[in-house]
């Protein structure tokens, strides 16, 4: 199994578990990320790390990429053991490489808009397995459709359906319950973000809303907490998250959660904390949860943002849910992805 991003790092911990008690072996590759090898970490996973990210550019993504492939290639020869399925989180490198090997492939996805990525991965899965919510979004990548799952629900389900939450990481930043706002920037770096949006939207906000509340500023890349860092030597009251923490408990106890991206809004929201992602276009993913209860927003100007934000972090008791009931009414995937793994593995 491959785990990228913190977000994969949550999913793939519970599937590792999972397959671990049905005897099966199981090996977890990541890539340069102090989060995420942290956070398998954490959870008890112990993970090869293999080659770093690539970054914005189209050639230092290619170059990064053909070296974890030859990394991949190498630590799988290795390996003394059969190689009987892989799953990722779309990654192209990993499947590239269980592709050439003939080793059968089970994508996990809720990403419509990550195209090349797409493109890369779906169509040498074996099986596919998406929330029901994009099954028409993600069809066209799928060269047989019977290769297509679907489930009622979104993956975050699967971490945070019985999450107790924990004080701690609230008494490592010195903040109280509510009151204190996250923000989080968008992934601009992504090989899907092809929108011009400047961190400084996210700081001019972090600016205001550090009038009324302290703000948990949380970069996703070193060039943005460097930026971050000279915001809060001028205001006190914004605290920058360079560490790896238990984001769902800061969730759970934040008075509103902002990003630029769509899986930490997606985990506040099901915990029942008001959520906003600022993004260019709507999400599917987001627009279920928002449907079903959760109180999730979308806004794709900038001009409405800082209203929004605003309105939210004023009012933030309104906005929130007791989530319980709506989350019961959400299909966890993780026993269907743990299943359909478990087919092929002993088909072999």
């Amino acid at each position: 199994m491959e785990a990228l991003t913190p977000k994969q790092a949550l999913l793939y911990s519970h599937i590792y578990d999972s397959l671990r008690k049905k005897g099966f072996n199981v090996v977890v590759t990541t890539r340069e990320h102090e989060l995420t090898s942290e956070i398998l970490k954490n959870h008890g996973v112990r993970s090869v790390v293999v080659g770093k990210y690539g970054g914005k550019e189209l050639s230092s993504k290619l170059q990064a990429s053909l070296s974890r492939q030859e990394g991949l290639f190498s630590l799988f020869r290795t390996l003394d053991v059969d190689l009987l399925v892989h799953s990722s989180f779309t990654s192209p490198d990993s499947c590239r490489v269980a592709f050439g090997l003939g080793v059968p492939i089970v994508a996990l996805t809720d990403s419509p808009h990550s195209d090349k990525v797409n493109r890369l991965t779906l169509p040498l899965a074996e099986i596919v397995i998406v929330p029901s919510c994009i099954e028409n979004k993600i069809r066209k990548y799928i060269i047989y459709p019977s290769r297509l799952i679907t489930f009622d629900g979104v993956f975050e389900v699967t971490w945070c359906a019985n999450f107790k939450p924990s004080l701690k990481p609230l008494r490592m930043l010195n903040i109280e319950p509510y009151s204190y706002c996250i923000i989080r920037p968008a992934e601009v770096k992504a090989s899907y973000y092809d929108y011009d949006i400047s961190q400084d939207v996210f700081l001019k906000l972090a600016a205001e809303i550090s009038e009324y509340l302290t703000v948990v500023y949380y970069p996703r890349y070193r060039d943005q907490a460097l930026i971050a860092r000279k915001l809060a030597e001028k205001i006190p009251n914004i605290k920058i998250l360079e560490n790896p923490v238990d984001m769902q408990s800061l969730e759970k106890y934040a008075s509103c959660v902002l990003t630029g991206g769509a899986t930490m809004a997606q985990e506040a929201a099901i915990l029942g904390t008001p959520s906003i992602t600022y993004f260019p276009k709507k999400l599917e993913v987001t627009e279920f949860l928002k449907k079903k209860g959760f109180p999730i927003m979308h806004v794709s100007s900038t001009k409405m943002l800082e209203k929004v934000v605003l309105e939210v972090i004023k009012n933030s008791e309104a906005y929130k849910r007791r989530t319980e009931k709506l989350i019961s009414e959400l299909e966890n995937p993780l026993s269907l992805i743990v299943e359909e793994i478990s087919e092929l593995a002993n088909k072999r």
